[in-house]
């Protein structure tokens, strides 16, 4: 398989967020380990930050400094391999399923609870990989920023590609 399908990403529209996740031909794909990247215990939130250990296994939380982030993007599916988590109020992929994560993109629709301001970093909670527009006690910077400002619990374009203020 080629191309988006190689990834078991379906072709979708530019600009067009799906799921609360935009991703596009000019992403950068957080590589994993010989069985590629997988959701591990309990499952992977969509939309979230994840953390892959070197074996390639996924958690929405940092178990270790060697663990590469980036954020875990839809995929794919039924409910065998996606179901929605009634206590973080997101869609996850089932536990062992191959996933992929971002690590840059020049845009990717996300949910920022606390909304975000033009150009203002995007840390991540490595509790529950949540994405948080500026900085809060306890939070992981991350390289993506906000490019489309939100208010809170709103949609808004994260991007690699902007310089953060």
């Amino acid at each position: 398989m080629l191309g988006n399908y190689a990834l078991g990403v379906l072709p979708r529209a530019e600009g067009v967020p799906v799921s609360g996740v935009h991703y596009n031909r000019a992403s950068s794909v957080v590589s994993g380990g010989e069985a590629g990247l997988r959701a591990g215990p309990g499952g992977v939130s969509i939309g979230r930050f994840g953390w892959a250990d070197p074996a390639g296994v996924v958690l929405n939380q940092r178990t270790s400094p060697a663990d590469r982030i980036g954020l875990v993007v839809t995929q794919a599916g039924d409910w065998r391999r996606v179901f929605w988590d009634d206590d973080t109020h997101t869609w996850k992929i089932r536990q062992g399923m191959n996933l992929t994560m971002i690590a840059a993109a020049p845009g990717m629709w996300i949910y920022l609870r606390n909304g975000g301001m033009w150009r203002q970093r995007v840390y991540a909670d490595p509790v529950d990989g949540s994405p948080f527009a500026g900085y809060a006690a306890g939070l992981e910077l991350t390289n993506w920023s906000v490019g489309q400002p939100v208010g809170p619990g709103g949609l808004s374009l994260l991007t690699t590609w902007n310089k953060p203020l």
